[in-house]
């Protein structure tokens, strides 16, 4: 398994696949989130205190017809080098309503009736993950299916 910092260095693409969705991703970035540099982020539910990673990737659909991004987000996973799996977080204001989610593409992975992700069209999409104050590495997975690299 190749780790998250590993494929950004390496520019990989992962193939992640379930019964109803093959998607390609590539991780682009993955930093330290400071909640207090998003605008207005006192309108988000979230802890400021809280270890919020942001993980920017490049996405394409793979399918020959469209995919709700909600069912994408709720795929794509991290998981560290002890075996535990870490689900994004949401919160609409950090992904609906801030300048920040357009900048950072948290939007594009926002989920609402109506979004979706078309058939081989490359976007730039992101989720934000809480995760335990100390980790060593960590890496992708997919719920309920499988991932590997192309």
């Amino acid at each position: 398994m190749i780790s998250i910092n590993e494929a950004i260095e390496a520019g990989s693409w992962f193939e992640m696949s379930t019964e109803n969705i093959l998607i390609r991703i590539r991780p682009i970035s993955f930093s330290k989130l400071d909640l207090t540099s998003v605008d207005n982020f006192n309108n988000s539910d979230l802890d400021v205190n809280s270890n919020l990673w942001l993980l920017t990737m490049e996405l394409v659909n793979l399918e020959k017809k469209e995919i709700a991004t909600y069912s994408v987000r709720q795929i794509i996973k991290v998981k560290d080098d002890e075996g535990y799996t870490f689900s994004h977080i949401y919160d609409s204001h950090l992904y609906l309503f801030s300048d920040f989610s357009k900048e950072s593409g948290l939007i594009t992975l926002q989920g609402n009736s109506g979004s979706v992700l078309n058939p081989k069209i490359r976007k730039v999409g992101a989720l934000i993950f809480e995760l335990p104050d100390d980790f060593d590495q960590l890496f992708l997975t997919v719920q309920d299916g499988e991932i590997s690299e192309v």
